[in-house]
């Protein structure tokens, strides 16, 4: 993964950071041709960040459940995450964020989302 990220590697390591600061611990796993290998992280069991690597560029999941979308919601954010967050449908588990990790603001609110996500 390390490998392909490029330029992107500043950001996953500014992710990185914000998970392990709170206690997840970050394993790999594949998701298949579609997703390929992403860095999942998980504290307490449940899961808090997933990071996929793509050549040189970077997505995040976070995923959040209604009372934490409306916490995020209330925050000052990117455009960008504001607008994924705001465009995810809701489902049972609540809302799977996807986010495209274009640059370090981005990367600096999805940690925000991570510490939301981990509490």
């Amino acid at each position: 993964m390390m490998a392909v990220l490029g330029r992107a590697r500043p950001r996953w390591d500014v992710l990185v950071e914000a998970a392990v600061a709170l206690g997840a611990k970050g394993e790999p796993r594949f998701y298949g041709r579609n997703y390929g290998w992403a860095l999942g992280f998980r504290r307490r069991g449940r899961a808090v960040l997933a990071l996929y690597a793509g050549v040189g560029r970077l997505a995040a999941l976070v995923i959040l459940n209604e009372a934490q979308v409306g916490e995020a919601l209330r925050l000052r954010l990117e455009p960008s995450v504001r607008a994924a967050i705001e465009d995810t449908p809701p489902i049972k588990e609540g809302r799977w964020v996807f986010v495209s990790v274009a640059n370090a603001k981005v990367a600096r609110d999805v940690g925000r989302l991570v510490a939301i996500r981990a509490r």
